[in-house]
């Protein structure tokens, strides 16, 4: 009987164990559970740059695939997660002549149906540079401004109701 009751307990220990490992895998990002409007974002980095992996980590996306130019000077990386779509050009060019700052795409912005202020306490949690969050009267929005490891800038857009 003493045995039962402690096959018991073990039994009901790992049940009670395992919504807790699947919470903490829940929080491996930020984004989990958020759905994000139809984008396509392209990126330019240097050749040796593991950008696409911090953009795969930190939205949780699958590679569709990897490619090398033909001349083997760029090569890159497709990622999506439904039509959230993000590539990253890998250019030795960028190794040697770095692109000069303030040149190009200043920033880029997608939409969201989340809360921003606990997207934003969350990202800081994971070291990631969730900057400010901005109520845009204008557009009836509030936007979250990230920084990724290589400065570029993004906003999380939500809409006000």
């Amino acid at each position: 009987m003493l045995k039962q009751i402690a096959i018991g307990l073990i039994a009901v220990s790992c049940f009670v164990v395992m919504p807790t490992h699947a919470e903490q895998k829940k929080k491996n990002s930020c984004f989990e559970g958020v759905v994000f409007s139809p984008s396509f974002i392209a990126l330019e980095t240097s050749f040796n740059s593991d950008l696409q992996l911090w953009y795969k980590k930190v939205f949780q996306l699958d590679t569709v695939k990897e490619f090398t130019f033909p001349d083997g000077k760029t090569k890159g990386s497709l990622m999506k997660r439904g039509d959230f779509i993000v590539e990253v050009f890998n250019k030795s060019s960028l190794d040697t002549n770095q692109q000069e700052k303030g040149l190009g795409v200043m920033k880029f912005g997608f939409f969201v149906k989340t809360d921003l202020d606990n997207l934003k306490s969350c990202l800081i949690s994971q070291n990631i540079n969730a900057k400010r969050i901005f109520n845009d009267k204008n557009l009836k929005a509030r936007l979250l401004l990230i920084e990724d490891p290589e400065g570029n800038h993004f906003e999380v857009i939500t809409k006000n109701n």
